[in-house]
């Protein structure tokens, strides 16, 4: 594993369903992967996907629907891009089973979801004083196989980090697990400042992948930014990729002008409540003609008409396209009827 090889430009793939339904659509899946390896620039600033991630609504696709995500994104991706594919499950013996069904359905590496269960490490995880939980739970997907890990590090708020995991957790998970090549930084600007420099520290590489497409901006002008994990690829790929291109290019004021023009205010209506982040990229994915419909599968809440509006305005100030207004009204009327 060499140094800079995962430092890649990850898309968190949401999972299109089909119209008036939330079964898979096989086909959508694929012309959204098709949507990313047809444009050069994300060829050549070094992209990548991770299939069946918390925007893909992990938790709620069974073990078939997952397999197949994976196959169908590793076959467009071809031996172009590295796969990750989301391995999550409550027992353990689960876990394997979900890590192995991926490598075998053509994933490249695995991207540990966070443990689930009871509070004592889901919602109220002290992880700061019991780090063995982290450790243990990534040590349960490394030992599958000899292959590329990336971990997805939540824990309960707090100031200090966000929602990101601690230092102490961080340093078990990354000190004793070698396969453990890149990080996304799920914190607050403190935490990432802090998990950051950590990682620097190290006597080896592991990437520091930035997830909150609000911080994308400050963490180039830092230089802690190795690459993303992030849903926002989904709907604001263009400016996106721009943006990158200009700090890899040192333009620092053509950064600035894309990031206040384009990106500044959309980001900050996507992130400003986690409580709706997921909800709004696959509304904004919809928005921008690449699902059928922006539903996700129960018990996630459904869009409001509001976040239609104002989504739509904000993507169309960044200069991208959405969809027809005709589609905008009829989905709003399905929201309001309860959604499908």
């Amino acid at each position: 594993m060499t140094r800079g090889e995962y430092d890649r430009l990850f898309t968190a793939l949401v999972t299109p369903f089909k119209q008036g339904s939330y079964d898979v659509d096989e086909s959508a899946t694929r012309d959204l992967v098709e949507y990313y390896t047809e444009n050069e620039t994300f060829d050549s600033l070094g992209g990548g996907f991770i299939v069946n991630p918390e925007a893909g609504e992990v938790f709620y696709l069974d073990r078939e629907e997952r397999q197949r995500n994976v196959e169908l994104v590793a076959e467009e991706a071809s031996d172009e891009y590295p796969v990750f594919a989301g391995v999550f499950g409550v027992s353990r013996e689960e876990i394997r089973t979900t890590a192995q069904d991926a490598l075998e359905a053509g994933a490249d590496g695995l991207f540990v979801m966070p443990p689930a269960g009871t509070m004592e490490v889901t919602t109220t995880l002290d992880a700061r004083n019991n780090p063995e939980v982290w450790q243990n739970h990534v040590e349960t997907v490394a030992d599958v196989a000899d292959v590329p890990v990336l971990v997805h590090p939540t824990a309960p708020m707090s100031h200090e980090y966000g929602e990101g995991l601690p230092l102490e957790s961080t340093k078990a998970v990354v000190e004793s697990e070698p396969n453990v090549v890149g990080w996304k930084m799920t914190y607050n600007f403190r935490g990432y400042e802090k998990i950051a420099s950590y990682l620097r520290s190290l006597d080896r590489h592991v990437a520091v992948l930035g997830a909150e497409g609000s911080h994308f901006h400050a963490a180039q002008a830092t230089g802690t930014f190795d690459g993303t994990v992030t849903g926002a690829w989904n709907f604001a790929m263009e400016p996106m990729l721009e943006h990158v291109s200009a700090w890899r290019e040192n333009d620092v004021e053509r950064a600035r002008r894309i990031w206040h023009e384009r990106l500044s205010d959309l980001f900050g209506y996507v992130y400003e409540t986690f409580s709706r982040l997921h909800i709004r990229y696959k509304l904004a994915t919809w928005l921008r003609g690449l699902t059928s419909h922006p539903f996700m599968r129960p018990p996630m809440p459904a869009p409001n008409e509001d976040e239609v509006d104002e989504l739509d305005r904000l993507l169309r100030d960044a200069g991208l396209e959405t969809i027809d207004e005709d589609r905008q009204e009829e989905t709003k009327r399905t929201i309001a009827a309860g959604g499908i």
